[in-house]
């Protein structure tokens, strides 16, 4: 069964949420909770009480809740758009998406973390936090397509880490069949659906020729649309990071799937180490007083 057209911009547009909307909100509250903690903070690196192995203990005691986090955004956008896509399964899917989000959401905690610490004010932070994930959201080919970028602009979103993220979720969606779900040992397809077929919407229009003017429903003459040519005049190359599956074998990850792993492990690692070394940065507290604990 296919789904309405109506659906493709609905998919596109809970995608863009997830990598910037969505994103910002939860970066926003971590800004707001470094910027309370620098408050206590530039005491306690003075006195050498704190440094970089708090940092690893604060975000490692930080990852339940950043999983919880995860689940409360990838469980519902999963079950509302069906990215857990119906030929897969249904919790190896949801598995591999929230590990897509958690890896996204992790990579721009630490940046805003770094960012955090860098800058003053708060309201820098968030400034500069908004307008870098603003870029590289624009980058990632979802909201604005490869085909209305210049080469140029191509290849440097291929260093963007929402560019690897958005096709991540880009070929769970619309692409089954090459979902990097099929990548993991206790998941396969349920069905031989390999991409998602969108076809024709009914159109409401009234009868012209009768009396009472009865509100009539017809349908479009037009061909289905499957996933992948919708990717493909996206300027997606449907598989760009996994070759189609066949019978006897399960798609397998191509050579950019392994470049994309890279540049997500080097922001990982690069915001990692900019949130440890920016705790140098830390400023002094503006108010003081004689009995203040910064003295």
């Amino acid at each position: 069964m296919s789904i309405p057209r109506r659906a493709i911009n609905d998919r596109f547009g809970l995608i863009e949420c997830l990598l910037f909307l969505g994103t910002f909100l939860l970066l926003m509250t971590s800004i707001a909770r470094c910027h309370f903690e620098r408050r206590f903070l530039h005491a306690d690196l003075r006195s050498g009480n704190y440094g970089v192995l708090g940092v690893i203990l604060q975000q490692l005691f930080d990852l339940p809740i950043l999983i919880i986090t995860t689940l409360c955004f990838s469980i519902p956008a999963g079950f509302l758009s069906s990215l857990y896509s119906r030929s897969l399964s249904t919790i190896g899917a949801l598995a591999t998406l929230t590990g897509i989000l958690f890896i996204h959401l992790i990579i721009w905690r630490l940046i805003a973390v770094a960012a955090s610490h860098t800058l003053r004010k708060s309201s820098a932070a968030v400034s500069f936090l908004g307008l870098f994930l603003l870029l590289c959201t624009s980058l990632s080919g979802v909201p604005i397509t490869s085909l209305d970028q210049s080469e140029t602009t191509v290849l440097i979103s291929l260093l963007s880490p929402s560019q690897w993220i958005g096709r991540l979720l880009l070929q769970q969606e619309f692409m089954p069949g090459r979902a990097v779900t099929n990548l993991l040992p206790f998941s396969s397809l349920h069905s031989n659906i390999t991409e998602m077929l969108f076809g024709c919407e009914r159109h409401l229009l009234l009868a012209k020729k009768i009396i009472t003017e009865v509100p009539i429903f017809t349908l479009s003459e037009c061909a289905k649309l499957p996933g992948s040519s919708l990717l493909f005049t996206h300027g997606i190359d449907p598989g760009f990071l996994l070759t189609s599956p066949t019978l006897t074998s399960p798609p397998q990850p191509t050579i950019y799937l392994k470049i994309g792993s890279i540049v997500l492990s080097s922001w990982f690692i690069a915001s990692a180490l900019a949130a440890c070394s920016s705790l140098k940065m830390n400023h002094r507290p503006k108010m003081q007083s004689k009995t203040s604990v910064y003295e």
